[in-house]
């Protein structure tokens, strides 16, 4: 407080500290607590793991059959009905196509015979 002025309540003229300008490091940054809060948030508990488990499978799944098969292999059913419909199907796969089809047809029109039951217990 100044010499003329002895009164607690009013303020002084000039603060007795001004604070320095400093470089702010990353991880003292709200951004760096944000991004920790939500790298965290998968693995918090069992359910939000088994989450990411599961989509981690299908992702690794999925790219192992991007590598494996190329770009232009359909990798589920939807992908498979959109490229055929617009003729964007390889001849080999069309013909994979009509043998399963056929294989489907032929087991559910002709079904193997059944097995005759053993009777263990006697």
């Amino acid at each position: 407080m100044s010499k003329e002025n002895s009164d607690p309540h009013i303020a002084e003229s000039k603060p007795r500290f001004i604070p320095g300008v400093n470089e702010r490091k990353f991880i003292h940054s709200r951004l760096y607590d944000r991004l920790r809060y939500f790298v965290r948030l998968p693995l918090a508990n069992s359910f939000t793991r088994g989450i990411t488990a599961l989509c981690a499978c299908i992702a690794t799944t999925h790219a192992i059959a991007y590598f494996w098969k190329g770009p232009g292999h359909p990798l589920n059913r939807y992908r498979w009905n959109q490229m055929k419909k617009r003729g964007e199907l390889s001849p080999e796969l069309l013909e994979k196509e009509r043998l399963l089809s056929d294989y489907i047809v032929d087991h559910w029109k002709n079904p193997r015979e059944t097995l005759p039951k053993i009777n263990t217990f006697r």
